[in-house]
This record gives C-alpha cells, structure tokens and sequence, in this order.
C-alpha cells in the first residue's frame, strides 16, 4: 500500500542524511 506523502518525506530525508552522513 502507498505511503502518504508526509511518511515518504520523512523517510527520503531519513534516507539522505544516512547517505550524507
């Protein structure tokens, strides 16, 4: 099932910072 757009912000910002960090 789709994620609301809110969770899958939440989860790329998530995402990002691991990746950047």
């Amino acid at each position: 099932m789709p994620l609301p757009p809110v969770t899958q912000l939440r989860i790329s910002s998530r995402t990002l910072r691991s990746i950047w960090h």
